[in-house]
């Protein structure tokens, strides 16, 4: 019993990380995708929000994949 109930716990903690694992990679895609669409395409800042682009997108899919296996196993 008291072992079903710690899967349980780590289970609800996975599930509040891969939310806030989301939320970070939404925090850091939208901004760059707005600044990216107003920023001419040279300099430094066109990089910064490509940069910024490309982890919110390996965050969000680092999400979504942890949240894939959670549902699998």
């Amino acid at each position: 019993m008291d072992n079903n109930r710690k899967n349980n716990s780590n289970k609800i903690w996975h599930v509040i990380g891969i939310v806030v694992t989301f939320l970070i990679g939404l925090w850091l895609f939208i901004p760059a995708l707005l600044s990216l669409l107003q920023v001419s395409s040279n300099g430094v800042d066109f990089w910064i929000n490509v940069i910024g682009l490309l982890v919110g997108i390996l965050t969000i899919a680092s999400a979504i994949k942890s949240l894939w296996h959670m549902k699998i196993s």
